[in-house]
């Protein structure tokens, strides 16, 4: 006889030729008394064969050990068989698992990925996800209607869309540092979460991922996240790099996009049709597939000199859209990108653009000119075979007398000059801009463009007299506002397709804006512009008398003179422009100006 000695890592039984013949304790040595031969030498753990393996007796005075590592691998083929996880061939991605199994699930060390569908539909309630594994696969857990919560290791990168959708009592999830990007409906339909974890290493959320009872969840308001209705996007504000809208922005008229935002995901606003206008920040690069697709009630867009994209469908049926000036920055215009824009009439293409896809421009059907850059005919021409007439080189537009066009504009400020005939150029003189609101139309009056822009206060307060004025507090102005660069980049746009412009009280304005374009390191690009001044040109009309003959009258006198009543919201720079514009018209019918 002979003894071999064994030494386990865990607790198991050894057979011995298919015949049980004892129990081994971890870390103590177990002594197996064989003859002389070969035998098959089996160890167990929880009635599962662990390790299996031929032995051969050389003699029978040997003492030979047998060590056995088995502790980590019977740990796997037990939760294998509990769970009836189905791995895959390298053994380091689950693809499967058992739906009916009802408890506390554990994902065993080692296992690297979970597969899409993995677990769908099962009855697990808490999942625990160690280090090991780098990424969940789309639907992974969707439909686990019994899960009520979650632990994701710290190695994790990416959360497939549609991870825990449908997952209706989770009501706790905790992201790693590790994750970078979240998947579209991640976790929609999980009506019951209410607590969740964003880190700031997540770079891109996708649309619906946060989609909870339509709404915002209260959870992570006032936690740098913001969330819009029913599609969509939650972005991290300090890391954003998607935006998307949900139900709630379907009623409103207009939206500005926060400035951070670096691409307008796909069918981002899609549908949106009450949309009006929206503002498109300057760290925007991408506007994606069909992101305004559908938007019927978009009047304007101003696209600025960041996006270097425009996707497939990105403007297709605004069938209010009338003007788009395409910024010098935009390199790429996609397949259908205005299709069936049928109110478009102008489009400014720049030298930028090196590709123009397919049917771009496909039902714009009063489509009347494609202005485009001196010496880039040829270009076009191959770009846009079926738009050639409809080609105007820019430099041509003032012989053609397509660019007759009109700049209404109005301005709100912190206060009034010290004296009013300074030149725009003493900016210590001149107060500073909190509201601009614009119209561009043609020369028949029919609207092109409108903008009405906050300036967000930087090194400037806005005054309590001021406010009395216009309304604007420095507060609102901080949360609506936007960089005074990019009020005035949006404004030039429009400033540099007319030919005339009008305002009341205009030279005013005029250094209003002057004064801002010479802070932003800019030349005063409006003190010359050819202009019509309504205040000026109805003194004789109004005929109000002051002591030193008639005096000029104010917007309200010459709007009740015009149309025997008074126009609301006045000194809103908007409504102030809308009223010049209505009273420019009316005073043009009658031969006054």
């Amino acid at each position: 006889m002979s003894t071999l000695k064994i030494l386990s890592d865990t607790n198991c039984i050894v057979r011995c030729d298919f015949e049980e013949v004892g129990n081994i304790q971890a870390g103590e040595f177990y002594k197996l008394q064989l003859k002389k031969g070969c035998y098959i030498l089996e160890f167990l753990v929880e009635d599962i064969v662990i390790c299996s393996m031929d032995y051969t007796i050389e003699t029978n005075d040997e003492e030979p050990l047998l060590r056995l590592n088995i502790k980590e691998q019977a740990e796997k083929k037990i939760m294998e068989r509990l769970f009836a996880f189905v791995y895959s061939e390298d053994g380091l991605t689950i693809v499967g698992c058992n739906k009916s199994f009802e408890g506390e699930l554990i994902v065993p060390d080692g296992v690297e990925h979970i597969a899409n569908s993995a677990f769908e539909d099962s009855k697990a309630t808490c999942i625990h996800i160690p280090d090991s594994v780098t990424s969940i696969g789309d639907e992974a857990f969707c439909g686990c209607s019994g899960l009520t919560s979650v632990t994701i290791g710290n190695n994790v990168t990416s959360m497939g869309n549609r991870a825990f959708k449908n997952c209706s009592d989770l009501v706790s999830v905790m992201i790693p540092n590790s994750v970078k990007s979240i998947g579209d409906y991640v976790f929609e339909g999980c009506d019951r979460l209410t607590s969740v974890n964003i880190p700031n290493s997540v770079t891109k959320i996708g649309i619906g991922a946060f989609l909870v009872n339509q709404q915002t969840p209260e959870f992570l308001k006032g936690k740098g996240y913001n969330f819009f209705g029913s599609r969509g996007l939650t972005y991290p504000l300090y890391n954003a790099t998607l935006f998307a809208c949900m139900p709630t922005l379907y009623s409103k008229s207009s939206y500005i996009i926060p400035d951070g935002i670096k691409e307008i995901c796909d069918s981002a606003f899609h549908g949106c049709s009450t949309l009006v206008s929206v503002i498109i920040p300057n760290s925007v690069t991408k506007i994606g597939d069909f992101a305004f697709r559908g938007c019927s009630g978009l009047t304007s867009i101003a696209i600025p000199n960041s996006v270097k994209t425009i996707g497939h469908g990105a403007f297709a049926s605004c069938f209010r859209l009338t003007f788009v000036t395409i910024p010098n920055s935009v390199t790429s215009i996609g397949e259908m990108a205005f299709h069936d824009c049928s109110g478009l009439i102008s489009i400014v293409i720049p030298n930028s653009v090196t590709s123009i896809g397919e049917d771009a421009f496909y039902g714009c059907v009063n489509l009347k000119e494609i202005i485009i850059p001196k010496g880039t005919r040829a270009k076009f021409e191959e770009m846009l075979p079926d738009q050639k007439d409809k080609l105007v080189v820019q430099e041509q537009m003032a012989k053609k007398g397509t660019k007759d066009r009109m700049l209404f504009f109005d301005t709100e400020t912190t206060g009034i000059p010290l004296n009013y005939k300074a030149p725009s150029s003493d900016t210590q003189n001149w107060p500073r801009l909190v509201q601009l609101a614009w119209i561009l139309t043609d020369k028949e009056g029919n609207r092109i463009h409108t903008g009405n822009l906050i300036v967000k206060p930087n090194g400037f307060v806005i005054p309590v007299d001021a406010t009395k004025v216009h309304g604007i507090t420095t507060q609102k102005a901080k949360e609506e506002g936007i960089p005074l660069s990019e009020v005035i980049e949006q404004f030039k746009a429009d400033l540099d397709m007319a030919t005339f412009i009008v305002g009341h009280n205009i030279e005013f304005d005029k250094k209003i804006v002057g004064a801002e374009m010479i802070r932003l390191g800019m030349k005063d690009e409006i003190e010359k512009r050819k202009s019509y001044c309504t205040m000026q040109s109805s003194i004789d009309f109004c005929k109000i008398p002051s002591k030193y003959g008639y005096k000029y009258p104010k917007l309200q006198e010459l709007y009740r003179k015009l149309f025997g009543e008074n126009f609301g919201d006045a000194h809103n720079a908007m409504s102030d422009i809308e009223a010049t514009e209505k009273c420019f018209w009316e005073l043009k019918k009658r031969k006054l100006i």
